[in-house]
């Protein structure tokens, strides 16, 4: 199943919309419980991806290892290697490796190389000795912009038979709906009050 696909906006559009603007791809993780790119956000501004690791539930994993890769990555010091220390999906032999925060977010910042032309180079994908990952492939960004990309990629673990889950909100709809949970907390205080 495609990841779900927002605008700068917010505003949802297809799978296709986004290969077709960006260049880009995925490669599934194999049948089976996997860490499933389930949603991408537009975004512009910072020249940084950030990627988003979920448990089953939704909610955020700590200290999860991604990778990201791009032609040229084996001989950068920082990369790390990949193949045999029994991680379940190997798309580059190495690759850079940053590990989420508490939030479950990790940021891979990028340069004038990551403009989109006729090779894209970023790929994105979660590193675990259990479990699969699709991997996101050919991510950049567009020349002449304020960095506008596919920035803000959300991989959550699915198990099999499982629905689709439901990643949180982002951007506007999420302060909305942070208001929206605050007022609610007020006017239970006030209502405690008078009762």
């Amino acid at each position: 199943m495609p990841p779900q696909v927002y605008d700068v906006r917010g505003v949802q559009y297809s799978w296709g919309w986004l290969q077709e603007k960006y260049k880009c791809g995925m490669t599934a993780a194999p049948t089976g419980a996997a860490f499933r790119l389930v949603r991408i956000d537009e975004a512009e501004g910072p020249a940084v991806f950030i990627v988003n690791v979920r448990d089953q539930r939704g909610a955020p994993i700590r200290m999860q290892p991604v990778a990201q890769w791009w032609p040229g990555a084996e001989a950068d010091e920082q990369a790390q290697p990949l193949v045999g220390v029994g991680l379940q999906s190997v798309y580059h032999a190495r690759a850079i490796v940053e590990h989420t925060n508490a939030g479950g977010d990790s940021g891979f910042p990028y340069g004038a190389g990551g403009v989109i032309h006729a090779s894209v180079p970023y790929e994105f994908w979660v590193l675990s000795p259990f479990y699969a990952s699709d991997a996101l492939v050919g991510a950049g960004w567009l020349g002449g912009t304020n960095h506008v990309c596919p920035g803000r990629l959300t991989f959550q673990i699915v198990e099999p038979g499982a629905p689709p889950p439901e990643p949180e909100p982002t951007g506007d709809l999420a302060e909305a709906l942070a208001l929206l949970r605050q007022s609610n907390t007020y006017l239970a205080q006030i209502a405690g009050h008078y009762a």
